[in-house]
């Protein structure tokens, strides 16, 4: 592939990470197409690269239209709008860089003014996105700009830190950690464990067969496990508490004894 196939206009300014790019008139389509595959140009949240030498810096596309216009142009702009009207501009944040094969979050180097600007092809998002390891990851969907390209979350980062997931009623919340729950559920990780504190009872569907449900009441001709809740699931302190009275240091151990018996012994589920 050509490199001039896939450019489509230069850098005019840069602040920070926000790079503004004056897209060039020779741009005969804003839906191009390269390789058999249509691309668009200046779609918000896809993404555009610059070439540096060895490497091409990444950018996502935050803004397009006259709000993107650099303010110095913005009095040309105002004054030769007959002449200007056929210039696009649009505004992107640099977020990686590719060397060789390999993608990295974040840039050790800015682009300067005049380098040109290209459109990411399928085989650069398959850089930008394929770097995980198959074996530590799940696949969630597929990428909203590319769909022949997998959406994977590295499983062992996910866990290892704290995540939420959010958004507006009915945005999908729910369908998207029955999503990542069925996927780790399929994959058979060696010893994984998840617990779903499912007050709703939402899940169950989404993992049948793939989990054991327990619940107070449980319904066994739908498989329900009935839930046992001990006593001394309580902190011990707060356990100590509901014993009216001062109670003796001896009597405290005795009790501390039997609690470590009885959780030694029990044979079910304990939550």
């Amino acid at each position: 592939m050509r490199s001039r196939e896939t450019e489509i206009g230069e850098v005019v300014s840069i602040s920070g990470n926000v790079i503004t790019v004056q897209l060039s008139n020779t741009v005969r389509s804003n839906m191009p197409i390269i390789d058999g595959i249509v691309y668009r140009v200046g779609q918000i949240g896809s993404f555009l690269k610059i070439p540096l030498g060895y490497e091409n810096i990444y950018g996502i596309v935050t803004q397009i239209g006259a709000a993107a216009v650099p303010d110095k142009f913005i009095t040309d702009y105002n004054q030769n709008f007959i002449d200007s009207e056929n210039r696009q501009w649009l505004n992107m944040v640099l977020v990686g860089e590719q060397i060789g094969d390999n993608f990295e979050r974040g840039v050790s180097q800015s682009p300067t003014i005049g380098d040109k600007v290209h459109i990411v092809t399928i085989k650069d998002l398959d850089i930008v996105y394929g770097v995980m390891d198959n074996n530590n990851s799940i696949n969630v969907g597929n990428i909203s700009i590319s769909q022949s390209l997998n959406a994977k979350i590295d499983i062992d980062r996910m866990i290892s830190r704290h995540c939420a997931i959010l958004g507006s009623t009915g945005s999908g919340k729910s369908n998207a950690v029955g999503v990542i729950l069925n996927a780790i559920a399929t994959k058979n990780f060696n010893s994984a464990r998840v617990l779903v504190i499912d007050p709703h009872g939402e899940y169950n569907s989404v993992l049948n067969g793939k989990s054991n449900v327990y619940k107070i009441r449980a319904d066994s001709s739908n498989e329900e496990k009935e839930l046992y809740i001990p006593f001394w699931a309580l902190p011990f302190n707060e356990l100590m508490s509901i014993f009216p009275g001062s109670i003796s240091d001896q009597n405290i151990e005795y009790f501390r004894s039997e609690i470590v018996k009885a959780k030694k012994n029990l044979q079910k589920l304990i939550i």
